[in-house]
């Protein structure tokens, strides 16, 4: 079995959890932008758009890669190990980034999202990772516990 055999159910629950995030972020946004014109020069809210922004930041860089590695490589191109495969996810300092996560400035609720996020953004990080090694086989085992919330829940 290829790696890519091993990883497609572990992308497509990371793609889930990422749309489902993206939808919760979305709801959130509506119901807060009532609030936020009331506010809008405060430093707060500045603090709050920016951990918004961080954790939109961390969504679109998951379904960009979620996106690459479910595209068909081009028959000419062909999976090139030693090629530009641009930034790895975990080398990204905005989003690998903590700090809104438990800032009691922030509402709870996007508190919440941004621990979410990161967690998904931190597990796809994993599987970047692994992928980059470049290894032929990965065998189930490889996974570890840090992919259990992508499978099975």
């Amino acid at each position: 079995m290829s790696k890519k055999d091993y990883i497609f159910p572990f992308i497509e629950r990371a793609n889930q959890e990422t749309i489902d995030l993206l939808l919760e972020a979305s709801t959130y946004a509506r119901a807060i932008h009532g609030r936020s014109q009331a506010m809008s020069s405060s430093p707060r809210q500045l603090l709050i758009n920016c951990e918004a922004m961080r954790m939109i930041s961390r969504l679109a860089r998951i379904m960009a890669w979620i996106l690459q590695c479910k595209a068909a490589p081009s028959p000419s191109v062909g999976l090139q190990k030693d090629g530009d495969d641009g930034q790895p996810l975990d080398e990204n300092e905005l989003c690998m980034d903590t700090n809104g996560n438990d800032d009691a400035r922030l509402p709870f609720e996007l508190r919440v999202l941004l621990q979410r996020s990161y967690g998904l953004y931190v597990r796809v990080a994993r599987l970047d990772a692994m992928i980059r090694k470049g290894q032929d086989e990965i065998g189930p085992g490889a996974f570890g516990g840090f992919t259990a919330r992508l499978v099975g829940q």
